[in-house]
């Protein structure tokens, strides 16, 4: 215990309190030390010279260092070269800064690190505590996010959303030099009969085959991706017209050598058709957008020709006859719309604890072609958000589904329906209104009714959405964030927006045999969901033991074909 004590004039001490007890003094230093040896992170204490005067045990293990090599060196030799100039310790106060470390092998070593002065009794800094915590594996996490968040889950190529920034990059800069380049659409010929007749492990194949040839093929200044569904592009920058039609042309033979199936006999190749849009070589500002609608018109055209064909458009070119005889999708989405040709199907969410508050399923949407077939909603989709459509459909999609469900309430059954909006409809004014008139026209209760936002769309209107959001919820409807992790913005949205469930993204639900990291994620998606007050769901559940290993990780809810296939309403 501090005694407080000084000296007279004749040396003899008057105490005040009681004196130090210099034994005692050693051993809460020693226990000090020892308890700095014991730490989990990393200290260093650094002197003003900005020497290291002390270390522990976990920083040497960090940087594969012994503390004795530590000691009198510089702290700021064991920042990587590559970082920015500013100081690691400032002079007068605390610094925290996330930044890599240099390791004994010269590896990069990501480390949070936090210095601050110890001051003697003048206030003047003795010398600076340094905490060093290893991020690696939060860094890897934040890495593996990244790229789920860009990627295609199914092929690892651009998804759509990144693929649509690299178009406005390449715009920007085409526009900035006055170079040129084009943009290609992919389609596949006949999948969707490879799928019925194979099956869709088979398509899967198939559409890794067909990503693994782009990539083969590419010059590492284009980029590949796979927008949906059959549907691939290619952006090639700084290319003109006949570099593109080459190097289209030896695409689709590349892929017509592409087996489906190479151990079945008589599975056949695959053809495909692709639409070349090319842009840049004048003034005209072109949007990243309308160079996808180009391109889409181009591709039409060429199926329209037969199976693996190729057109090219220039921005702004009049539509061929090829193209006029046949509708553009946009045609189609409004023709299947006036003539009421758009389909429901509910697909089953399943409670993995207790009774889940009755039948849920999620609505999800089909369109009938000119032939009565059914199209997926990845074929019709993408074109109608690139336009008002989708705020159409998705009025559409709220009346039919909330007419079902007022009947089926009406009949006694307990159900609640989960409806997905796109980020177009959630910022739309008067959206909030129009589910509010929807709830009182079918008389359903808006407590059974979830309206799903997808987490990798833009919702580019935080306020409008939050307008929305409190519309829906005064009438007890509730939100639920959709492939939740696919996007790297699902913590943005969780913070701004109030949503009571969050589903988890397919690509991190595997079989039986499920990846650690994919394991390890899921747990921690559950953990954060669950003290945020959120109920979980996760998506694509293909077998039993991944149910098992869902509900142990404590995951409210499931759905996929193991539980339960899309059906009619």
């Amino acid at each position: 215990m501090a005694r407080v004590h000084r000296r007279r004039r004749d040396g003899q001490q008057v105490l005040f309190g009681a004196t130090w007890d210099a034994t005692a003094l050693a051993d809460a230093q020693a226990a000090l030390r020892e308890s700095e040896q014991a730490a989990p992170a990393g200290i260093a204490i650094v002197e003003l010279d900005g020497s290291i005067s002390r270390s522990n045990r976990a920083l040497g293990e960090l940087l594969g260092r012994g503390s004795e090599e530590l000691a009198g060196m510089a702290f700021a030799s064991l920042v990587h070269p590559d970082e920015d100039p500013p100081a690691v310790i400032a002079a007068d106060h605390a610094v925290t800064r996330e930044l890599r470390l240099l390791g004994a092998d010269g590896e990069a070593v990501w480390a949070t690190v936090s210095a601050a002065p110890v001051r003697g009794a003048d206030g003047v800094p003795r010398h600076h505590v340094v905490h060093v915590q290893d991020a690696r594996e939060r860094k890897r996490f934040e890495g593996e996010l990244q790229h789920l968040a860009e990627h295609d889950a199914l092929t690892d190529l651009w998804n759509r959303r990144r693929f649509n920034e690299e178009v406005d990059r390449a715009l920007a800069d085409a526009q900035r030099s006055g170079t040129s380049g084009a943009l290609l659409l992919f389609d596949l010929d006949g999948l969707k009969h490879i799928n019925d007749t194979l099956g869709h492990a088979v398509g899967d194949q198939l559409l890794g085959a067909v990503a693994d040839v782009l990539r083969g093929r590419l010059r590492a200044t284009d980029t590949p991706a796979r927008l949906g569904g059959d549907e691939f592009a290619v952006l090639l920058p700084r290319a003109d017209e006949q570099a593109a039609r080459t190097l289209a042309a030896g695409l689709l033979e590349s892929i017509g050598a592409v087996s489906p199936l190479a151990s079945s006999a008589g599975a056949g190749t695959i053809t495909a058709c692709a639409g070349i849009a090319v842009f840049g070589g004048s003034d005209d500002i072109v949007s990243g957008e309308q160079l996808l609608i180009e391109a889409d018109v181009a591709l039409y055209a060429a199926k329209d020709a037969g199976r693996g064909q190729l057109r090219l458009r220039h921005i702004g070119a009049e539509p061929g006859p090829a193209t006029a005889r046949r509708p553009r999708w946009s045609a189609r989405i409004r023709e299947a719309l006036d003539s009421d040709r758009f389909v429901l199907h509910a697909q089953p969410i399943v409670a993995l604890a207790g009774d889940g508050g009755g039948e849920r399923a999620e609505i999800l949407l089909r369109m009938r072609d000119d032939h009565g077939q059914l199209q997926a909603p990845t074929t019709f989709l993408p074109t109608a958000e690139r336009s008002a459509l989708i705020q159409e459909i998705d009025r559409w999609v709220v009346h039919a589904a909330l007419a079902d469900l007022g009947a089926r309430g009406r009949a006694g059954e307990d159900l609640c329906r989960h409806v997905n909006l796109s980020a177009r409809s959630v910022i739309d004014p008067g959206m909030g209104r129009y589910v509010c008139d929807e709830l009182d026209a079918s008389g359903v209760d808006g407590r059974r009714l979830v309206v799903e936002v997808t987490e990798t769309s833009a919702i580019v209107n935080l306020e409008r959405a939050r307008d929305f959001v409190d519309a829906i919820r005064a009438r007890g409807c509730r939100l639920a964030l959709d492939d939740f992790g696919a996007g790297f913005t699902s913590f943005h949205y969780l913070k701004h927006l109030d949503f009571a469930y969050v589903k988890i993204d397919g690509a991190f639900i595997e079989g039986p045999d499920a990846d650690p990291t994919n394991q390890s994620l899921v747990r921690a998606l559950a953990d954060m969901a669950r003290s945020l007050g959120k109920k979980t769901v996760a998506e694509c559940v293909q077998h039993e033991a991944t149910v098992r290993w869902l509900r142990d990780l404590g995951v409210d809810y499931a759905q996929g074909f193991h539980l339960g296939r899309p059906a009619p309403l």
